[in-house]
């Protein structure tokens, strides 16, 4: 027989789905069953959904879930499956079920009371609605909660305001009344008497034969603020929580207060409420003495008379607890937090060791200590400074103080072991506490170390030079005293270069040969590159500059004194690397500040008609899945990222910022593909911007921005845009970072949030996506993808001798001219006519129409991170530029760290930034160094054409500061099979040489005789390894 033949007896048999039921543990009930014995226990069933089903049996629950009325007879039979899985087993969905939602459904988190199930009926919204079904049970979100009980209310006030209310309160009466006579007749004729004896009290229970409803239907008679019950309780009322119990006494009290009211109106009409403050008015006259006993007022009056606070939380913990917060604030005239300690001490039978503990007090932590603390902090190593960047360090006060990025070399914990340690050796008698030095290195924005990648190569290199010379000077033979003088002098060259070189030679009018720019950059072969400044000779008037080369010549001094060995040959390498790697360092930041002025000449002539556009290649985005299986993990393909920035003045010259990325599948991100991507930008430039006139432009001098063709062809591009191109300009190469690489870094972080929240980033269409819904995040920006096929696209095959060296370009309506860096010479001039080109670009998706909201863009100073410190010691004030500092110190509104007002943590970041000034005992002795060291040289304002000294010869030769390629050594042939057998090892043993292993390899190889395979002067550079290792594997792939 057949599951549906078997259970076709089944009343709801129609319904279908007639069945077995299995329950959770596994037991299948399988018996047909008559609805007489439905008589089941709901008490686990109640508890598990919530809900009180003291009213119902296991028969009506079934009837009510399956939405019929129990017309059916007691023979009639069901299945178990319509008897289980609408009875006791039944579980709500997680969700609410209200049909108030037409779309997603939240979670249902509360339940209802069983009354509202039967009201849900009668509202419209539910009303006619056979395919809603709503059991009892089902819990509804918290929306959906208070606008279900808020119908049903306001259901039943609508059903007493259609009637005249006097009607309605005499109906309502009687029927109560009604009630009353029928529950009299039902009670025994003892409790009758006791009843009609008492004439202030009644036995009778009205909850258990009025119904809620008629009930909300007396009180809202009595008044119409008077909130109605939302359910009754059927339980023991000491059972129930302490929450539940507290909403009842509130809505108790409501009730009394409104009846009240009502009883004192029918008292006095027209005066009830003038009657009710009287009434209060008395109560509240009554004195203490009768309302408390004779110990409460020995509390009381010993509360008041405590010596301490200590004293009255002892007291208020003996009162009884009987007592509400409210009785015990207006009795002893004290706070919550007080009545809740006590509360607390006497749950925890503490009020009596409350008073035997002592007293701590705080310290004052004095200046010596702070002193001695940082003297250590700076003197150990453990604290270095950075070559890049600054931070303010701000005052409890609000004010700020700019400093250098400061890093840690340990851990804090272990910070604190040493210098717990070096109190024990210097027998320190009052060390600072753990926490307090845990305070000191965060209040002072001390970082510690993190691994960094794409950082400057001449400020890593020019790092690495004095780390060299650090080094030297410790393996040469030199007393303690010396050796001490060189490495902090060392220390003061390193600083100085990595913040005040920086802003001395942003100077436009300064004699000295290494800070002039002028003089530095132009090139003395090339009239057209060459400009002449208004200073006849140069001198070496910087001190500080001064102290550099001083350094440079007494290591050269007392390297030549090391007796001739291998070991010399070895130091005069190590030491012509350093000062190389330095000078380039101080070469590149001339080279730098200079193209950084192409900039901020053209922000000066920015307009309403005219815009700056920044162009840079983000660094491709790999394709990553929300969850991503480990196969396809290997062999990804990045998607190219283009990002342009169009800076622009608005009507009211308030600058602007619209960012465009374009996103591209594949492409070469050679030449083809950057001028495909600036004519589709140009083209939405012009409908976003419709009165730009004129553009300029500045990216990188990567291969595909500076080549010829692209100059070229940007111009042809931006005429048939109807837009001029007056000038392109390159930046120094590795030098810093612009507007496009922090769009770049929000974009990326977008993505990132767009991944994690469920997205697939497989194409350049998922990364718009992405962009498109940042949630404001990239105000101000556009994206689009598009498709460019490079084989199609035809250049202009025009070439330029030299085109690498030039980094700033003007476009005239005949010519072009060039210069090897900006503002430096005349320029050269060259024209070019009939340049054509053909570009291939595929629009998959456009820029949107619509944008975030464009939030005005403030620029900030890309001059320089230097720092200057007021002259006067006892001043901590620091400034970002001289001009500064010179208005300070004339209006004389020095920072001092003696105010008594400053905390100890702001006496703290004084101390720390007085250190930051360069340790002044050690830089006091280093300058005292290196005046001793230049003493004899006596360069102070010495033409340089009196002098024979090298580096004197570089500084004063003309464009000394010009990048010029590098003299190489040639490759031999004992080079090749050198490295070659170097690089097979590595593949063979599968441990392969770095770079700088085989550095260090090449200067230690030897030969048959023990002598030195390769002298100093056949050295390689890493470069020439690197390439060399590049082709190797090249080869090896093929």
């Amino acid at each position: 027989m057949s599951t549906t033949q078997k259970f076709s007896a089944c009343v709801f048999h129609k319904r279908g789905k007639c069945d077995v039921f299995r329950s959770k543990k596994g037991y299948i009930h399988q018996e047909l069953v008559s609805l007489s014995i439905l008589n089941g226990s709901l008490h686990q069933h109640s508890l598990d959904t919530g809900v009180d089903l003291s009213s119902f049996t296991e028969r009506s629950l079934v009837m009510n879930r399956m939405g019929v009325p129990d017309i059916c007879n007691d023979n009639d039979m069901i299945c178990p499956y319509h008897r289980y899985s609408y009875g006791v087993f039944w579980r709500p969905s997680s969700l609410c079920q209200s049909p108030y939602h037409n779309h997603k459904r939240p979670k249902a988190t509360h339940s209802l009371g069983t009354d509202y199930y039967t009201k849900l009926i009668e509202i419209e919204i539910f009303k006619g609605n056979k395919n809603y079904e709503f059991p009892i049970g089902q819990k509804v979100c918290r929306k959906c909660s208070t606008k279900i009980k808020s119908d049903c209310n306001n259901k039943n006030n609508a059903i007493l305001t259609n009637e005249n209310p006097c009607s309605i309160t005499r109906i309502s009466k009687i029927q109560a009344q009604e009630r009353i006579q029928d529950l009299e007749i039902s009670i025994d004729p003892e409790s009758q008497s006791q009843s009609q004896s008492s004439s202030c009290s009644s036995n009778f229970m009205y909850t258990d034969e009025l119904s809620l409803n008629d009930i909300n239907q007396l009180l809202a008679a009595l008044s119409n603020n008077i909130k109605p019950l939302k359910y009754q309780i059927r339980q023991p009322v000491g059972d129930r929580s302490s929450i539940t119990i507290r909403e009842l006494k509130r809505h108790y009290e409501s009730i009394a207060n409104e009846v009240s009211s009502f009883i004192c109106e029918s008292m006095a009409p027209g005066q009830g409420q003038s009657l009710l403050e009287l009434f209060e008015k008395n109560v509240d006259n009554d004195t203490d003495e009768q309302k408390l006993d004779l110990g409460m007022q020995s509390i009381v009056e010993a509360y008041q008379s405590a010596p301490s606070r200590k004293w009255k939380l002892f007291l208020l913990s003996t009162v009884p607890q009987h007592f509400t917060r409210k009785e015990l604030q207006s009795i002893f005239n004290c706070n919550r937090y007080m009545i809740d300690k006590s509360r607390h001490l006497r749950h925890q039978n503490d009020q009596f060791n409350l008073m035997n503990k002592k007293i701590i007090q705080r310290k004052r932590i004095e200046k010596h200590q702070l002193e001695f603390f940082f003297d250590f902090l700076f003197s150990s190593g453990l604290i270095q400074d950075v070559a890049h960047g600054t931070t303010f360090i701000q005052f409890d006060r609000g004010d700020e103080i700019l400093i250098p990025h400061v890093v840690r070399t340990m851990m804090k914990n272990h910070i604190l072991q040493l210098y717990q340690r070096h109190c024990i050796q210097t027998s320190c008698a009052q060390p600072l506490s753990r926490s307090t030095v845990f305070r000191l290195l965060d209040a002072c924005k001390m970082r510690g170390k993190k691994t960094m990648s794409g950082l400057d190569s001449f400020s890593v290199d020019g790092n690495a030079g004095f780390d060299i010379l650090q080094h030297l000077v410790k393996e040469l033979q030199v007393n303690n005293t010396e050796e001490k003088n060189l490495l902090q002098l060392i220390k003061l060259s390193r600083n100085y270069l990595k913040f005040e070189y920086r802003q001395n030679v942003s100077q436009d009018d300064t004699d000295c040969a290494t800070h002039c720019r002028l003089f530095a950059l132009s090139d003395p072969l090339e009239k057209d590159l060459k400009s002449n400044c208004n200073h006849s000779k140069h001198y070496m008037s910087c001190i500080k500059c001064n102290f550099l080369l001083a350094l440079l010549r007494q290591i050269e001094h007392l390297v030549a004194g090391v007796p001739s060995s291998d070991g010399k040959d070895e130091l005069e390498v190590d030491l012509l690397t350093a000062k190389v790697d330095i000078l380039s360092w101080m070469f590149h930041i001339i080279r730098g500040v200079q193209q950084d002025k192409s900039k901020q000449f053209v922000m000066s002539q920015l307009d309403s008609q005219s815009g700056l556009l920044l162009s840079d290649w983000a660094m491709k985005v790999l394709p990553q899945m929300h969850r991503e299986k480990m196969d396809n993990w290997f062999g990804k393909k990045g998607i190219s990222l283009h990002v342009d920035v169009l800076f622009y003045m608005d009507t009211n010259h308030t600058l602007k910022k619209m960012t465009y990325f374009t996103a591209i599948d594949r492409c070469l991100q050679d030449m083809s593909s950057v001028l495909c991507v600036f004519e589709h930008v140009i083209d939405q430039i012009k409908i976003d911007l419709p009165n730009l006139s004129t553009l300029y432009t500045r990216s990188d001098n990567a291969g595909c921005y500076a080549g010829t063709a692209v100059i070229l062809t940007r111009k042809v591009i931006c005429a048939a845009a109807d837009i001029c191109l007056k000038r392109t300009d390159f930046n120094e190469p590795q030098r810093g970072k612009d507007q496009a690489d922090c769009d770049i870094a929000v974009a990326k972080s977008c993505l990132k949030a767009y991944t994690n929240r469920g997205g697939n980033l497989v194409n350049a269409k998922s990364i718009k996506e992405a962009l498109d819904e940042s949630f404001g995040s990239l105000s101000g920006s556009k994206t689009s993808v598009i498709a460019i096929d490079e084989s199609k696209c035809i250049l202009p095959q025009i070439k330029i001798e030299g085109i690498t060296k030039y980094h700033s370009v003007a476009f005239d309506h005949k010519s072009i001219t060039f210069w090897r860096y900006f503002d430096i010479g005349c320029g050269k001039s060259k024209n070019f006519t009939g340049c054509k080109c053909t570009l291939q670009t595929s629009v998959i998706l456009p820029f949107s129409d619509t944008q975030n909201t464009n939030k005005e863009f403030l620029m900030k100073s890309t001059l320089s991170s230097a720092i200057f410190f007021c002259s006067v010691d006892s001043c901590s004030a620091t400034f970002d530029n001289e001009e500064q500092l010179m208005d300070h110190e004339q209006k004389a509104e020095h920072l001092y760290t003696g105010d008594c007002s400053l905390s100890t943590i702001d006496r703290a970041r004084h101390i720390y930034i007085e250190h930051l000034k360069g340790a002044r005992l050690l830089e006091e002795a280093s300058s005292r160094t290196a005046t001793d060291s230049i003493q004899n040289s006596n360069i102070e304002n010495i033409q340089f054409s009196n002098n024979e000294d090298e580096l004197n010869r570089i500084f004063s030769s003309q464009g000394y500061a010009i990048r010029r390629r590098q003299k190489l050594t040639k490759i031999t042939q004992e080079h090749q099979q050198f490295f070659v057998k170097l690089f097979r090892q590595g593949e063979n043993t599968g441990k392969k040489v770095t770079v700088e292993n085989a550095f260090q390899e090449m200067r230690r190889a030897l030969k048959s005789d023990n002598t030195k395979l390769f002298t100093t002067n056949q050295y390689l550079t890493k470069t020439q390894i690197r390439s060399l290792f590049g082709r190797l594997s090249k080869k090896r792939i093929n």
